[in-house]
């Protein structure tokens, strides 16, 4: 990566845009050398806490939709978070993802609902073409049909 040749260089840090987030330049070439999909995830995908909510950015630099759980409704945290993004990586490019009732490594069953809906404007580097899916916990899946 040119960002790598950068920090080689003598560059500090690399800033990710469509995530918000910065490499410190040691760290950034550890994950290039590994190269794996989790070291990938991290580099280009951030978690975020907010009130109520967990959600992630940056997802569309993997081809995948922003996921989002309103924490007020699961005990799920930012490391189950990020175990449920591998689960759900390595169910490829699936179409049917929006239908998808999952069991994860976690224990909790979630159902996906696509949003197409997106906070940012097409022209941002936080807009995710492929939209956001909003994870429901099973128990909410009976409750709402």
């Amino acid at each position: 990566l040119a960002a790598s040749a950068l920090v080689r260089a003598g560059g500090a840090a690399v800033f990710i845009d469509n995530s918000a987030m910065s490499h410190g330049g040691q760290d950034w070439l550890e994950l290039t050398d590994d190269g794996s999909s989790d070291a990938v995830c991290f580099a280009f995908a951030s978690v975020i806490e907010a009130p109520g909510l967990l959600f992630t950015q940056g997802m569309h630099v993997m081809g995948m939709p922003e996921l989002f759980l309103p924490s007020d409704e699961s005990t799920v945290d930012e490391n189950s978070l990020l175990e449920i993004i591998r689960h759900m990586g390595a169910l490829g490019e699936d179409e049917e993802q929006r239908d998808w009732i999952g069991e994860h490594p976690i224990g909790a069953r979630f159902k996906a609902e696509l949003i197409q809906f997106s906070p940012f404007a097409p022209d941002s580097p936080f807009y995710n073409p492929f939209g956001r899916l909003q994870l429901i916990p099973q128990a909410r899946c009976t409750e709402t049909g």
